[in-house]
């Protein structure tokens, strides 16, 4: 699969999925500056870091067909609750 621009040699249409894991939402806010290296805005930043447990975060790892180069880009989802639990919390 190719995808977006290299961000090292910047050619177009180089960069190549190398592998896609899930990881631990709490783990990776550990990490510093995450939030902003994500491309998550503050405020939605704030309600990752206040629920983990909520988000599903994907780590993608690129690697450009043309320089050789690897990079890595997160993804973050929000959980939908099962309709039970939201029912339970309503009656």
């Amino acid at each position: 699969m190719v995808l977006e621009e290299c961000p090292f040699c910047h050619r177009f249409l180089a960069a190549q999925l190398v592998s896609r894991e899930e990881v631990d939402t709490g783990e990776i806010l550990k990490e510093k500056d995450v939030i902003f290296r994500m491309g998550i805005s503050i405020e939605t930043g704030e309600r990752i870091a206040d629920q983990p447990e909520a988000f599903i975060t994907y780590k993608f790892t690129y690697r450009c067909k043309d320089c050789g180069k690897e990079w890595t880009k997160f993804s973050v989802k929000e959980v939908g609750l099962p309709e039970e639990y939201v029912q339970d919390e309503l009656e």
